[in-house]
C-alpha cells in the first residue's frame, strides 16, 4: 500500500509539472515573443512613427498575459489546497465593466466590435468572482481572436429560472460536429479555418473546470451564423432577482468606428 501511495502522488506531482511545463511553452509563449519584439523595436527606434502603436501593443499583450497566469493559478492553488473557492456575490454589472476594460484594447486593435446585452434584473449570483471573470475574459479573447475583421461579438447576460447564463457569439467558419464534443479539451483546436491562429485550447480547459466546480454547464453550438458558448451558473436558492444597475442593453466597445471604453 505504502509503494502504490508513493507511486501515486510522484505520478499526481509528474502530471502537474508537464501541465506546467506546457502551460508555459504554448500558453505563455506567444505572447511573450510579442512583448519582446516591441520592446526591441522600442529600443532601436524610438522615434519612429510606429512606437505609440508598439507600445499599445505591449500593454495589451501584458493584459492577456498577466490574465492567463492569473487564471492558471487560481486553478493550481484550488488543486493544491491552498485556495478555497469563494462563496461571495456576484456584482454582475460591476464585472462585465472590469471585462469591458481589459477587452477594449484587445478589441479595438483587432477591429472588433463587442456589443453587451444585460438583462435588466437578474437573479442573485455567488461564486468566485476572479475565477469567474477569468471564464468570461477567456471566452471573450477567444471569440475576439477567431471573429474576422471588422465583425461584432456578443456577450448576451440572461436570466432563465434558476439559473444565471452568460453567452459569447462570434462569426466565423462553422465547426464540425465531431471537434465541438472535443473543444474543452486539454490542446484540442478546432480546424475551421485553413489559417493558423496563435492558441492551444488550454484556456477552454481551465474555463470549463471552473464552471464545473461552480456547478455549472458550459455547452457550445456553431451553424452558419457562426459560435455560440454557453456558461449556465445556477442562482443562489432562493434568492430572488435584482437590478444589474449601471451596465446598459446594447453597449458597444473596441470597435475603431465607435469608440471604446466601458462608459
Amino acid at each position: 500500500m505504502v509503494v502504490v501511495t508513493d507511486l501515486t502522488s510522484r505520478l499526481e506531482r509528474d502530471q502537474a509539472r508537464a501541465d506546467a511545463l506546457r502551460f508555459v511553452t504554448h500558453e505563455l509563449r506567444t505572447p511573450l515573443v510579442s512583448i519582446q519584439g516591441f520592446a526591441e523595436f522600442l529600443l532601436r527606434y524610438p522615434q519612429a512613427s510606429g512606437s505609440a502603436d508598439a507600445a499599445a501593443t505591449i500593454f495589451r499583450e501584458s493584459q492577456r498575459l498577466v490574465s492567463l497566469i492569473n487564471t492558471y493559478l487560481d486553478v493550481l492553488r484550488f488543486d493544491a489546497g491552498a485556495r478555497s473557492l469563494r462563496r461571495e456575490p456576484i456584482r454582475i454589472p460591476q464585472m462585465i465593466e472590469q471585462l469591458q476594460r481589459v477587452m477594449s484594447p484587445i478589441a479595438e486593435a483587432a477591429e472588433i466590435r463587442i456589443r453587451v446585452h444585460l438583462d435588466p434584473a437578474l437573479p442573485t449570483l455567488q461564486g468566485d468572482p476572479p475565477m469567474l471573470s477569468g471564464v468570461i475574459l477567456n471566452l471573450l479573447n477567444n471569440a475576439v481572436k477567431y471573429s474576422p475583421t471588422g465583425s461584432e461579438v456578443t456577450l448576451r447576460v440572461t436570466g432563465a429560472e434558476a439559473n444565471v447564463i452568460f453567452e459569447v457569439c462570434n462569426p466565423g467558419s462553422p465547426i464540425a460536429p465531431d471537434d465541438l464534443a472535443h473543444l474543452f479539451e486539454p490542446f484540442f483546436r478546432a480546424r475551421a479555418t485553413d489559417e493558423p491562429t496563435p492558441g492551444w485550447g488550454l484556456g477552454l480547459t481551465f474555463v470549463k473546470r471552473i464552471v464545473g466546480e461552480h456547478h455549472g454547464t458550459i455547452e457550445a453550438s456553431s451553424d452558419e451564423n457562426g459560435i455560440r458558448v454557453r456558461v449556465i451558473l445556477p442562482a443562489t436558492a432562493g434568492s430572488g432577482h435584482h437590478h444589474t444597475g449601471s451596465v446598459s442593453s446594447g453597449h458597444e466597445l473596441g470597435h475603431k468606428d465607435t469608440g471604446s471604453g466601458s462608459e
